[in-house]
């Protein structure tokens, strides 16, 4: 039988041998409030509340979910939530302008738009069918921990994780899709090297 290699086996893994670790603690200096230091556990939980929150939405396996975002611990756990449950993760560069940030939220065919508050004045242009500015008012209005998600009916390491975005100093920028295998073996390939 063969086990596909997928971004959620990561934080499985976490919560299996570490729950009660650290896993993330967040910048305390950011626009929004900081999320408090989470074990393995409460990320999992919270990851499992974002995938939740998306499946209220009626966002299914497959459909993209841009992120624009300074290093946050939100950004982590949706990092692991959305490919965990065979979205796309379309995380984007916050130094760009707004004309670029709709570029590819149009050209990836995003659903969901999630915003750092710090830029979202500089991008109230653009738009999703689904638009929220990361914080404590989205977290209260998507995420939601009474309610487990719907598993990723098949799961798939040849399925796309993340769309990132080139630079696009010669043109456009240019989606370049990274699979769950190609996540996995990347992780784990840095991992024997770190150590």
């Amino acid at each position: 039988m063969r086990v596909p290699l997928t971004v959620a086996d990561f934080l499985a893994r976490g919560e299996a041998a570490f729950a009660q670790s650290i896993a993330v603690v967040d910048e305390p200096d950011q626009p929004a409030p900081p999320v408090p230091t989470l074990t393995y556990r409460k990320l999992g939980s919270r990851v499992r509340a974002w995938q939740a929150g998306l499946d209220a939405l009626g966002v299914g396996a497959g459909e993209r979910v841009a992120v624009v975002s300074h290093n946050s611990a939100r950004l982590l756990e949706l990092l692991h939530a959305v490919p965990a449950s065979g979205r796309i993760c379309v995380p984007v560069n916050f130094r760009l302008r707004a004309e670029e940030v709709d570029y590819i939220v149009s050209h990836s065919g995003s659903s969901v738009l999630l915003v750092d508050p710090e830029i979202d004045d500089a991008l109230k242009s653009v738009a999703a069918p689904h638009r929220f500015v990361l914080g404590d008012e989205t977290e209260e209005q998507l995420m939601r921990f009474d309610t487990e998600p719907r598993p990723w009916a098949e799961p798939d390491e040849d399925a796309t994780a993340t769309i990132n975005y080139t630079s696009g100093t010669t043109a456009r920028p240019k989606g370049v899709q990274l699979t769950h295998r190609n996540i996995w073996i990347n992780a784990v390939t840095f991992a024997m090297h770190t150590r």
